[in-house]
């Protein structure tokens, strides 16, 4: 995805600044560009934060993701802080959060059909777009438009073929 939207704000580990939202568990071309190769794993395009930078270490771990409604610069303070963190030598916590910049842009992107795919996607084991349709009685380019954005946002993960719930838990906080 182009890192051109305006309806939030973006930031990758590597410190470029850019449009869209986040997710740790894709990458973008646009950062991978933009900046040097580092140790750390694949960066993203997105105001998402994590210090777990290894899916390994992340699996034994309970997979919840934080939701939240904020502005960019608490993306930009959790970075900093983790940073901070590592730098004088302390061990993190394993922190996945993925911020959107305002409550429409919420509703925009987790809509009631898309939560009803990944309850579908959490109550039965990894399946494919088309098996998924058929079980949602939806329209296949429908539900292939949603898994697309699920999986961009980091939400679902697609491997051979199917899709799956990412997460165990998908926890929301609103701040005003």
């Amino acid at each position: 995805m182009p890192c051109s939207k305006s309806s939030c704000t973006t930031i990758c580990a590597t410190g470029c600044a850019m449009a869209g939202w986040s997710s740790t568990r894709t990458g973008a071309a646009e950062c991978a560009a933009a900046a040097p190769p580092t140790s750390s794993g694949r960066s993203s395009s997105c105001a998402t934060t994590s210090s777990a930078t290894s899916r390994r270490r992340s699996v034994a771990l309970a997979r919840t993701l934080e939701l939240r409604v904020g502005a960019a610069g608490d993306a930009l303070d959790r970075f900093e802080a983790a940073w901070n963190r590592v730098a004088e030598g302390r061990r993190l916590a394993p922190l996945r959060v993925l911020t959107l910049q305002d409550l429409p842009l919420l509703l925009r992107t987790l809509t009631p059909a898309r939560w009803a795919l990944m309850q579908a996607l959490r109550s039965s084991s990894p399946t494919s777009i088309y098996e998924l349709a058929k079980r949602l009685h939806r329209d296949y380019k429908n539900v292939h438009t949603d898994v697309s954005r699920l999986i961009e946002l980091g939400l679902i993960d697609r491997q051979a073929g199917e899709v799956a719930v990412a997460w165990d838990v998908v926890r929301a906080e609103l701040r005003f």
